[in-house]
């Protein structure tokens, strides 16, 4: 896998920082605190959980998240990250068995499918309603499916089907854009 070289994540600071907690372990004494952190740490789930259902810890953390989003930097380097990892066949194979693996242990079923909330229908139904009444709403959404259909025509993918629907030559394709928004 393709490492980041930062200075931080070279392979000559992680061979440094492997030797370090190697030597680190083989110490009884910090063995024994390492592994009393590791268990305080788990049984300090609930403390985590705690902190969460509080409105006000949801509200700090999207307004440092939106904080972040609104920094561009930020945002191209977090692109960068998530686009480097999926880089390479290699890359993507080594995700695709870890997602296999772990969703292949009952265990890790049953927690994502406990953490997801179900879905009430009528609820769903309203929700959408409610968008769809949303007038910029809906122009933004015709706007988008415009574009997918104007760049299906420019890019010669215009389908059969598009072709029975719209025609050979559909209207949009004969005025600009703004003519439909």
């Amino acid at each position: 896998m393709k490492r980041i070289n930062d200075g931080y994540h070279s392979p000559a600071s992680d061979a440094k920082r492997s030797a370090s907690m190697k030597a680190r372990w083989a110490d009884p004494e910090t063995r024994a605190r390492f592994l009393a952190a590791l268990a305080e740490g788990e049984q300090n789930h609930e403390g985590v959980r705690e902190y969460w259902s509080h409105p006000e810890s949801k509200v700090k953390a999207s307004n440092r998240m939106k904080k972040l989003w609104a920094n561009p930097e930020w945002v191209s380097n977090w692109k960068k990250h998530q686009n480097s990892k999926k880089a390479t066949p290699e890359e993507r194979a080594i995700h695709s068995a870890l997602m296999k693996r772990l969703w292949a242990n009952p265990e890790f079923r049953k927690k994502q499918s406990l953490s997801r909330k179900p879905v009430n229908p009528e609820e769903a139904s309203k929700r959408s309603r409610e968008m769809w009444e949303n007038i910029e709403f809906r122009k933004k959404q015709e706007e988008t499916r415009l574009r997918s259909r104007i760049k299906a025509w420019e890019s010669g993918e215009w389908t059969p089907y598009l072709k029975k629907r719209y025609g050979e030559v559909p209207d949009f394709a004969k005025q600009p854009l703004v003519d439909y928004v």
